[in-house]
């Protein structure tokens, strides 16, 4: 089961992030990536990834604002709250997907 259904590459640059967290569902690395977003690390699975901006990298591709997220070779940048937006409704449907992994999700989120 996907966490975002219907997921339509046709329609709008949010398929990106939909995808993005089916992805991670799909290869069971959901709560691994949970940890690193939570910390604003960033992560990568193949090549679907997520990245924060870091304006005391020395590369300057880390010189953005909000967050990044790519499925191949497309990408989108989301402001944070746009991206803590879709979170949290990953983090909900995964709880309903998983509910024996519910007090796990609300731990990583609280941090």
């Amino acid at each position: 089961m996907d966490i975002f259904e219907n997921v339509n590459t046709k329609i709008g640059p949010t398929w990106i992030v939909k995808e993005f967290f089916n992805s991670l569902q799909s290869q069971a690395r959901f709560l691994w990536a949970l940890r690193l977003i939570v910390d604003r690390r960033g992560c990568a699975v193949n090549y679907d990834y997520c990245f924060f901006s870091d304006l005391n990298d020395p590369d300057p591709e880390y010189h953005f604002s909000g967050v990044k997220i790519g499925i191949g070779d497309d990408e989108i940048q989301l402001t944070d709250e746009e991206f803590a937006e879709f979170l949290g409704r990953a983090c909900e449907r995964y709880m309903q997907l998983h509910p024996e992994e519910k007090d796990e999700v609300t731990s990583i989120l609280r941090g």
